[in-house]
């Protein structure tokens, strides 16, 4: 017996033919589209084709494993978007492991810009917290001051948790308004905000 196929098309790429149990098995969306409303063609090419495919592989194999962090965002948004709630909690897993385990600003610094987007973008807070508390009482100066180097291009948001992790250290923050004013004759609508 010849499992039903599914067709989603990509952008700029073939489409892929996938089993249409892989996709509806986990996600309340995917059996809206195809079992209520019965479509056998699903358009995906908002989202980049290698990240479809890697979304695909990932709801055959339902575990996220060694995700590179270019692939997060991408996979975390197509989980929330067709609601696949073992992915998005797996990410969530994964992205706490990350931070748990960021030694680097680099590493840091991805963490909190993901922990932000999925704050702004799906108003959910718990991993922007936990970044929070995770590192509000380790050594963040240098980790501040790279989120903090191009000041007029953070929004209130980003200042404020800024401003929770420098705590006390004014001298960090001064020095970030005295940089971004050296080279302008008026204060940017952001630094006019400290």
């Amino acid at each position: 017996m010849n499992e039903e196929t599914i067709i989603i098309k990509l952008k700029d790429v073939d489409p892929l033919n996938v089993c249409k149990r892989r996709l509806t098995e986990d996600s309340r969306m995917f059996r809206y589209l195809i079992e209520e409303l019965n479509y056998e063609e699903l358009d995906l090419e908002d989202f980049s084709p290698e990240s479809v495919t890697l979304f695909v592989t990932l709801s055959d194999d339902k575990r996220v494993g060694d995700l590179e962090t270019a692939q997060f965002r991408e996979q975390h948004k197509l989980g929330h978007v067709f609601e696949v709630v073992w992915l998005v909690k797996e990410l969530k897993e994964w992205l706490e492991c990350r931070m748990e385990k960021a030694e680097t600003d680099e590493e840091k610094v991805f963490a909190f810009a993901e922990s932000l987007y999925i704050r702004n973008k799906w108003e959910q807070h718990e991993l922007m917290n936990s970044f929070m508390c995770r590192f509000s009482g380790r050594n963040k100066y240098s980790f501040v001051l790279q989120c903090m180097t191009e000041l007029g291009k953070l929004d209130v948001v980003q200042i404020d948790l800024m401003l929770i992790l420098g705590g006390c250290n004014t001298e960090l923050f001064l020095r970030f308004v005295s940089i971004n004013l050296e080279n302008n004759e008026i204060l940017d609508q952001t630094v006019s905000i400290f």
